[in-house]
């Protein structure tokens, strides 16, 4: 017993993702069950919790602070969840480019006469503009 619980202790989400993480955690809290000492929620969040490095730090505070245990079945999904989030945030910078050289195309366009010149607008002034909202889009979580 004190052997599965130190390796409890020691499983880290280093380096694996979340999924290969949470089935380590899992396979150890089985072990112990099936040796007659089951964990709590709160007991199996804890462990799981402390092994989650900084990246997660917001969640962690999120969990913390409800009033009644997560299931680990729900902490999974949460868990899931964030590393999508983190995922889709890495690629963010790929789509704001995408977005820039759009915006930049589609205001040269405006700037030579195009439909959507209102007026004789300044290009450069709409470029501008253009990579304002592209700016804001960005900074968007």
């Amino acid at each position: 017993m004190i052997s599965l619980l130190s390796t409890l202790m020691r499983i880290k989400k280093e380096g694996t993702s979340v999924a290969d993480y949470l089935n380590k955690m899992k396979s150890t809290v089985d072990d112990l069950a099936l040796i007659g000492n089951p964990l709590s929620d709160a007991e199996i969040t804890a462990h799981t919790l402390n092994g989650l490095a900084d990246e997660f730090k917001e969640l962690i505070v999120a969990i913390l602070v409800c009033d009644s245990p997560i299931t680990f079945e729900d902490l999974y999904d949460k868990l899931l969840d964030e590393e999508l989030t983190q995922k889709r945030g890495e690629t963010k910078d790929d789509d704001t480019q995408i977005i820039a050289q759009f915006t930049q195309k589609r205001n040269n366009y405006k700037g030579k006469g195009g439909k959507g010149n209102r007026g004789g607008s300044n290009p450069s002034h709409t470029l501008d503009q253009g990579f304002t909202q592209v700016s804001h889009l960005g900074s968007v979580s």
